[in-house]
Order: C-alpha cells, then sequence, then structure tokens
C-alpha cells in the first residue's frame, strides 16, 4: 500500500453548504452573502476574513480552491483553508465529511516550491530543533541523548565506514522502543537549518533480523514536541505528506532532482532527495512539472520499479550499463561484472568502493528514459497468478 491517501469524490454540496453558513455569520450586508459557484473549479465569495470591498459590495475576491481546499482573497492578500473558514464561524464539521474532505485536498496536493503558499507553510509550520533537542533529552519521550554525531562515537564509526562524512542532517540516540527497551541508533533529520519536517530512526545491528527503523512523520513528530499547537487540517497533510520525502526542503527545484528510495543513498549524489521506500507515493511531484529522475536499488523490485518507470517514459538509473563501463576497464570484463553485479545494491555501496562514485564514473550519463532501455534489466514483471476455475470447490462452502 502506498504511502498517501487515494482520491476519493468530493461533494461539493456539503461544501457550498459550509460556506454559505460561513458568509452568513462573517457578513452583515446581504450582496456579501451570496456565494459565485458557477465555476466547477472554485467557489468565489467575498472575503469573510478582511470583509472585501467596503463599497463595492457585490465584489467577490475571495476564492476557494476544489482541488486542494485552500483559500485566497485578492483583496487583502488573506490565505486560509476550508476547515479555518469554517472554526472562523464557529461551524462543526461532520466527522465523516471532513475526514473524506482531507483526504481528496492531500490526494490532490502539488508541491509548487516556487509560490509563496508553500514558501509560506514551511516557514512557520515547522518544528524546532531546539524544542526538539529540550524534549527528547528532559526523559519525559522515547528518546534520550539526542545529540548531534559526537566524534569517536560509535554512530560516528557507523557512518565513516559507510563513506557518508556529512552529518548535517544525522543525530545519534537512543531510542527507547518500549519502557524498558531501548537502541542505540542514529537518527536522520527532514530539516533545514533549525527547522525540521520528520526524522528516521535506525539501529547499528547488521543482522536483518535485528534491525530496527521507525519513521516520524510530521504528524507524528509535532504530536510528539508540540502535542498543544492547533494547524488547520490541510496544511497539516501538506506538510504530512512530504515529510516522507528526506531533503526535499534542500534542492533545488530549477534544476534536475533525483529520487532515490532512501537517504543514506542520496547523500552521494547531488540535488537529490531520499523517500521512505519504494511505497512512497511520488506522483504529487510528478504532476508539478519538475525535472525528476529515479534511482532505484539494484535488487529485483528496484528493477521491476525501474522498468515500470521506463516504460511510463521516466529517466532511471541503469545499473547494468555502469556495471558494463567499469568492468571493460578491468582485467577480467566477467568477472568484474559478475562481482559488480552482486556485490553492489545501492549507491552506498557503490561509495564503499569507490569514492566519490558521482565524479568517478559520471553518473549522470547513465539515466535513461527510453523503454528500449529495458534491455539493462534482467527482470520479470510482476505475474499475477491465474484464475483457478477449480477454486470453488476447494476449501469453499458452497
Amino acid at each position: 500500500m502506498e504511502i498517501g491517501f487515494e482520491n476519493v469524490e468530493l461533494d461539493k454540496a456539503y461544501i457550498k453548504a459550509c460556506i454559505q453558513a460561513v458568509l452568513n455569520k462573517c457578513h452583515t450586508h446581504s450582496d456579501k452573502k451570496i456565494m459565485d459557484d458557477r465555476k466547477d473549479s472554485e467557489l468565489n465569495f467575498a472575503c469573510p476574513i478582511c470583509g472585501d470591498s467596503q463599497k463595492r459590495t457585490r465584489l467577490k475576491r475571495g476564492h476557494l480552491f476544489y482541488n486542494t481546499l485552500t483559500y485566497k482573497c485578492y483583496n487583502e492578500g488573506c490565505r486560509s483553508t476550508f476547515t479555518n473558514l469554517c472554526k472562523l464561524a464557529g461551524l462543526t464539521l461532520d466527522p465523516e465529511k471532513k475526514l473524506q474532505l482531507i483526504q481528496h485536498a492531500s490526494a490532490n496536493m502539488k508541491l509548487q516550491p516556487k509560490e509563496d503558499d508553500f514558501q509560506e507553510i514551511i516557514k512557520t509550520n515547522l518544528i524546532s530543533l531546539k524544542k526538539m533537542e529540550d524534549l527528547f533529552n528532559n526523559g519525559t519521550s522515547n528518546f534520550t541523548d539526542f545529540k548531534p554525531i559526537q566524534k569517536g562515537s560509535l554512530a560516528h564509526k557507523y557512518l565513516l565506514n559507510r563513506k557518508i562524512y556529512n552529518h548535517t542532517h544525522i543525530y545519534e540516540c537512543n531510542h527507547w522502543v518500549t519502557n524498558k527497551w531501548s537502541e542505540y541508533s542514529i537518527v536522520f533529520l527532514n530539516r533545514r537549518g533549525d527547522s525540521v519536517l520528520g526524522l528516521q530512526t535506525r539501529n547499528l545491528k547488521d543482522q536483518k533480523e535485528k534491525r530496527n527503523f521507525k519513521i516520524y512523520n510530521f504528524k507524528e513528530l509535532l504530536q510528539l514536541v508540540e502535542p498543544e499547537r492547533e494547524m488547520s487540517e490541510e496544511e497539516l497533510e501538506y506538510l504530512n505528506k512530504i515529510s516522507y520525502f528526506f531533503n526535499i526542503l534542500n534542492v533545488n527545484f530549477e534544476e534536475t532532482v533525483t529520487l532515490f528510495e532512501g537517504y543514506t543513498d542520496s547523500v552521494f549524489y547531488p540535488n537529490s532527495i531520499g523517500m521512505v521506500g519504494l511505497n512512497t507515493n511520488y506522483n504529487f511531484l510528478l504532476e508539478n512539472n519538475l525535472d525528476i529522475q529515479f534511482f532505484f536499488d539494484n535488487d529485483d523490485t528496484g528493477k521491476r520499479k525501474t522498468l515500470f518507470n521506463l516504460e511510463s517514459g521516466l529517466k532511471c538509473f541503469l545499473w547494468k550499463k555502469l556495471f558494463e563501463d567499469i568492468a571493460k576497464k578491468q582485467g577480467s570484463p566477467d568477472t568484474a561484472l559478475h562481482m559488480l553485479e552482486s556485490k553492489i545494491k545501492d549507491l552506498n555501496r557503490l561509495a564503499m568502493y569507490f569514492d566519490n562514485p558521482y565524479e568517478k564514473f559520471g553518473l549522470q550519463n547513465y539515466f535513461s528514459k527510453d523503454s528500449f532501455d529495458k534491455i539493462y534489466l534482467n527482470v520479470q514483471r510482476f505475474v499475477k497468478k491465474p484464475f483457478n476455475k477449480d477454486f470453488k470447490n476447494q476449501n469453499h462452502r458452497p
């Protein structure tokens, strides 16, 4: 199941009824209580925040956009959301309807880093790293000894062993899984400066069965650090959705942005974002006309995802093409190719064998969106099992 919401049908009649109640509550002039609902994409009405024009009572310079349920006024620049407008009038929303509306808004939101709305949200609503440090170290949360990577610590040695030298967005801590069980862990912070969007913890154990990961999305982190803070549901869901994309606050969206499955691989590639696995829903990035390319892992799952994206016309990294070029320069190309394909499963592992692989191999040259390049992918698509016509006669009561 992908991280994110499925789209739901929007109940415009309910929205109109709520906005009508807001207008009736906030305006006294009859003209200002009339909304314009002729457009399919938005509602227009006199702004209930600033009152709109005092002289021309029929002006309706407030715009509520159906797709994201965000509101903007072109009189005094007022900004809000559907739920906050309802709060302004003391209107209590039906819980089921409210959930449907928020799911709709989340499914339709787009990342617009060049827009004022995006900049305003991330400037004013993120979580203070200082507050996190104070809370995590006062013994009342499931973190203790939360601090930047300390030189000589086990976390420091672990990161150096993986050739990760920049620790700006990495902390160390004791992460308490239960009241009696803690894991010494590193913490990847999704941050810009002192502002934090989310975090991910992982212990340092190599055995697969003993590994421990935990993602704290924006909503979970906010509840942990500032449970008393009130935010509009639309903004909360927006920040929650982008909190699954590590380093998203620091990339330059004017240039090519590279998406990785995880954060540790992204540190070896410029202007990149680390997702929290292949189930992360990145469609809202693609819908914003950004130059996006994908760098999936060199395993069967990553190859299948690469195959799917290639056939969808999306740029993807071709591991085998890189390996073939590296192997050609070795004394025994076939042996070298086999070793590369079997040993290197992601960019972090490649960086452990070769210093600065981005520069050394010119990794940017190994992306393609040509479906014919699937010849570099020795993988089968996921195949659905055929329907068993005898199923109805097996272990099934009539």
